[in-house]
Parts: structure tokens; sequence; C-alpha cells
């Protein structure tokens, strides 16, 4: 995927500002890049934290659409299906004008209240109008895309040949 000046030319390293908490509890971590951002939010998926390493592709991770505003029905990211039917998101793309920015929203598989709002940091301080096209970029590059090659794009940082 191609990614804007503002992403390409921060500097590669780790998380920026660490530990803020909102009050539902969801940690809030920035990140340079949307390959940190995205690897961040898949650790998180599986260890519940952002050390260590993602594990491979679960089986169980389907597609995740948006359920809200102009982008619903378009694929934003991986949940696990219900036995009701239901999918539950587990790590997916969003974007607000609240601060955030771009983001990555991860749960914890072993206990969903445990949240991660992984930031990617040059969003936050695009103008709105910049934010959504770059947004929309993304979810593009998702578009046709497997569950099995979404995770393993965000999980390593880079999109399989």
């Amino acid at each position: 995927m191609s990614q804007s000046d503002e992403i390409e030319n921060v500097p590669a390293g780790g998380p920026a500002d660490l530990d803020e908490v909102t009050p539902f509890a969801e940690q809030i971590i920035e990140y340079p890049s949307y390959d940190k951002a995205s690897v961040a939010a898949c650790t998180w998926v599986d260890n519940g934290q952002v050390t260590g390493k993602p594990q491979p592709n679960p089986k169980d991770l389907v597609l995740y659409p948006s359920k809200l505003g102009p982008n619903k029905g378009r694929i934003v990211g991986l949940g696990v299906k219900k036995p009701s039917g239901v999918i539950e998101d587990l790590v997916r793309i969003d974007t607000d004008d609240s601060g955030k920015g771009i983001h990555f929203n991860a749960k914890y598989r072993k206990n969903t209240s445990n949240k991660l709002a992984a930031v990617i940091k040059p969003t936050i301080d695009l103008t709105p109008a910049r934010r959504n096209q770059l947004y929309s970029e993304y979810l593009k590059a998702l578009e046709n895309r497997s569950a099995e090659f979404i995770w393993t794009w965000w999980s390593t940082g880079q999109a399989p040949a």
C-alpha cells in the first residue's frame, strides 16, 4: 500500500507516548507509522500487551465490516464469529477527529474488555479532509483481501507478496 509522505517520513522507532488510559480502560499508544501501529494492535490481540510477537494467523478470524457511518459495509478489520452469528471485532482500523486520528482498535482475545488504540501519530494533525482521504485509501487496500492476508500484513507490518 502506498503511504502518504506524512507517514513515510516519520523516523522508525517504538511508541511515542505510553499508557494514556481513558475512562473506558482503553490504552492509547502512539506509533510513528501504519506498520508499527498494526503490528502492535495484532500483538495486543494475541498477548493483551504490545510486547512479544503476534501468533501465526488464527484460522478462526473473519473479515469485519464497518457497522456505521459513510464506510458502513466496507471491510475495516478482523473479528471472530460468535455462536450467535454476530462478528465481534478484534482488530480494526478506525479514524476520528477527537485526537486519535487514524488508529487501530484492538481487543485481547482472552478478555475483550482489555483494549488498545494504536494511534498512527502522523495522522493526528492532518486536516479532517486529508485524514478521511488517507483512511479511504487504507480501506481500499483491504478490498478483496482475505482475513489471512490482512492478518499476515498487519501482524508483520508487510503485505504478503
